[in-house]
């Protein structure tokens, strides 16, 4: 890992191969299918999937409205 800048961390570069194993890992949770690699993995990184919950960003879901209309024989709404 690379990092120049702030401590916000905003100039952090990553190995291709570390965003592509976050990215697995990640799809992994979240379809709650998470590979015994992956888990070698964590444990070698001191950690545990449980912890990797936790830290993820909630996935966002939008709130989905249904609005029923009754509408004449052409599809128009009635009134």
């Amino acid at each position: 890992l690379q990092q120049s800048g702030g401590e916000d961390g905003g100039s952090v570069v990553f190995p291709p191969v570390l965003v592509q194993m976050l990215d697995r890992l990640e799809s992994e949770i979240l379809a709650d299918r998470v590979s015994e690699e992956s888990r070698r993995w964590l444990a070698s990184c001191g950690l545990t999937v449980e912890q990797m919950q936790n830290q993820m960003d909630p996935v966002y879901t939008p709130a989905r409205k249904i609005h029923l209309y009754h509408c004449d024989h052409r599809g128009l709404p009635l009134a």
